[in-house]
């Protein structure tokens, strides 16, 4: 007993002998954190005066605070601390307040479909996609095991309208009301009873495993298109499979409502008078907080746009949800429409960025980003920076032109991303949040981009612990 009562003993102090001197490197290492900075394109002296905030973790235990004064000698001001088990370290985490208030919105759906007979028949696609249900059967009776079939049909020989489906998410400090796919779907059809046409062709693809499983089932348009006289000699076929596009809902939630409009960038504007018209529309409920129930009590056409020469963008809602904020293309422009959500009135317009082609064939056009003092909009040439000018008392633009190398350095698939405007600059700061420990700040101007610098953590190639990966938790300009 003695014996593995010393035995336990000295494990004890070999254990506290290990964290205490594997915390002193941790410690040093920590201690001497600073971010190098790399030039990779541009002037390093364009990102002076702009700082950058952001935590950082290795292995959940160890913690850092950091502030990057960026340029050349970029300057790190750097804090930590260890925090175990229980201790709260909520702190040094993300909290970008998102609020995921909104109308999801779509006729037949964005992508099509493709799954088997239970993926047909949930609810959400069921609402859509119902009236496939008997020539999907119809088709896997004629389809053999391990092959696959397909079959075109008209949608106008199973439905009058174009299927709709609609879910509704209204989220109230920490509570959050929902109407689901059948619910909200119901009430909107009443309303969007958009006629189909009699040439609107669907593909209907079954396919079945070895066993005699059905394993897929494919839905997709299909349309005729004019192919060129060098495609049409070398005998290709004139039938085109597209997904089931139909224009979806981009909203904003507001004291009044919930605010909606179609853009047509995955398809075509269908024909909305039914429901007033093409513009924003206004989707009134009513809530019994004691019950926690939300009630759809009308819609209405609220904001009216001439389609095609207007087309639907994007939409987002200030801060305090007393303005609209509505990104379109009209004519050669991207414009900007500051609207007051109570009236639907305009406060201004602006000219935010050139436009080209449809809304459609913009591949970046209309992502409008909405901070406490500053949008930034998205087009197919560049980044826009809409601001209030107090000189002026309006609203004010700065279009910073962009190639396509460039916005594949500012829209990958960034985990933190923040924006800032300053004297005429605007700055994107942005990390994967997941592998490495560094930070991506681009500076564009109205010559397009002037700097793009990498920070890198001198901890990450610190041979003193490298059991885990360290990595940022948050991030912000300031």
């Amino acid at each position: 007993m003695k014996k593995n009562l010393v035995i336990t003993a000295i494990v004890l102090i070999l254990a506290v002998s290990l964290i205490a001197a594997s915390s002193a490197v941790v410690g040093s290492a920590a201690e001497q954190m600073e971010y190098i900075e790399t030039t990779l394109e541009g002037d390093a002296s364009y990102a002076e005066g702009f700082t950058m905030h952001f935590t950082s973790t290795l292995e959940d235990e160890l913690f850092w605070d950091v502030y990057v004064d960026a340029g050349s000698e970029a300057d790190t001001n750097a804090s930590y601390e260890y925090l175990f088990g229980s201790q709260d370290s909520s702190k040094y985490y993300s909290d970008d307040g998102t609020d995921y208030s909104g109308l999801d919105f779509a006729f037949l759906e964005e992508y099509g479909i493709e799954g088997d007979l239970d993926d047909l028949g949930d609810e959400e696609n069921l609402a859509l996609y119902g009236y496939f249900l008997d020539p999907v059967k119809e088709l896997a009776q004629q389809t053999e095991a391990g092959e696959s079939n397909t079959a075109t049909v008209a949608l106008k020989d199973y439905c009058d309208y174009f299927p709709i489906s609609a879910a509704f998410r209204y989220d109230e400090g920490d509570y959050t009301y929902s109407l689901g796919t059948e619910a909200t779907t119901e009430f909107l059809s009443s309303y969007f009873r958009v006629p189909v046409p009699d040439d609107y062709l669907i593909d209907i693809t079954v396919t079945k495993d070895s066993d005699g499983n059905i394993t897929e089932i494919g839905l997709f348009r299909n349309i005729e298109v004019e192919l060129s006289a060098d495609a049409a000699d070398s005998g290709e076929d004139t039938a085109y499979y597209d997904m089931l596009n139909g224009p979806y809902a981009v909203s904003a939630v507001t004291d009044e409502g919930c605010y909606f409009a179609f853009t047509s960038f995955y398809g075509d504007v269908y024909d909305l008078t039914s429901a007033g018209g093409y513009g924003i529309y206004l989707l009134e409920y009513d809530i019994n907080e004691e019950e926690h129930e939300l009630t759809f009590t009308g819609l209405s056409l609220v904001y009216e746009m001439d389609y095609p020469a207007a087309e639907v963008l994007d939409l987002g809602v200030s801060a305090d949800k007393s303005l609209l904020y509505l990104a379109a293309k009209e004519g050669d422009y991207i414009t900007l429409t500051v609207i007051d959500a109570a009236s639907c009135g305009i406060i201004q317009k602006l000219e935010a960025a050139p436009a080209s082609g449809s809304a459609a064939e913009n591949e970046y056009a209309g992502n409008l980003t909405v901070l406490d003092d500053l949008l930034v909009l998205q087009s197919a040439q560049g980044l826009t920076a809409v601001y209030y000018d107090e000189a002026s008392g309006g609203y004010a633009s700065t279009f910073c032109p962009m190639s396509e190398d460039d916005f594949y350095y500012c829209f990958g698939l960034w985990e933190y991303m923040d924006f800032m405007y300053k004297d005429g600059l605007l700055a994107i700061a942005k990390s994967d949040g997941y592998s490495y420990d560094e930070i991506t700040l681009i500076i564009c101007s109205e010559d397009g981009v002037v700097y793009r610098g990498l920070y890198t953590s001198s901890f990450d190639s610190a041979a003193a612990y490298r059991s885990g990966q360290h990595m940022i938790k948050s991030l912000e300009l300031e």
